[in-house]
């Protein structure tokens, strides 16, 4: 029953945890989003200017906006990855301690059974030479 309860106790710990970093993630995504926006109204901004622009510098202007939002978006992706990266090697962390402590306490466990099945064991022959000998009248 303590067992029940630590993990129950665990898995809320995990909850807090884990709504601790959806809001974190929520703060970086709404960062990101912004950087994103705010990208998207230079590009707009840009795009007026190509229409005003003669030709030749259309192309330029377009080649420029192209680069820069691909620049923009390869780091942001990176990021991104980095920190689902964290976020996996942390998560496998705490499962791998978390599976360790189980297995641990289920080796004193087995242990346990094992040295009690030993006794009975030797119980059950010591019962048998008991009996064997009382028959034969040994004893």
């Amino acid at each position: 029953m303590d067992h029940f309860f630590e993990r129950l106790r665990g898995q809320r710990n995990m909850d807090r945890q884990n709504n601790i970093e959806d809001s974190e993630r929520k703060e970086k995504t709404r960062a990101y989003l912004n950087k994103i926006q705010a990208q998207l109204e230079e590009n707009f901004s840009l795009l007026k200017d190509i229409k005003e622009a003669p030709k030749k510098k259309e192309e330029e202007t377009l080649q420029a906006i192209r680069e820069s939002t691909l620049d923009v978006v390869h780091n942001e992706n990176v990021k991104v990855y980095r920190n689902v990266q964290a976020v996996v090697v942390s998560e496998t962390e705490k499962v791998s301690d978390s599976l360790n402590k189980m297995n641990e306490r289920l080796n004193k466990k087995l242990n346990i059974a094992v040295i009690f099945s030993i006794l009975a064991f030797a119980f059950a022959i010591l019962t048998f030479a008991y009996t064997v000998l009382l028959k034969y009248g040994v004893l």
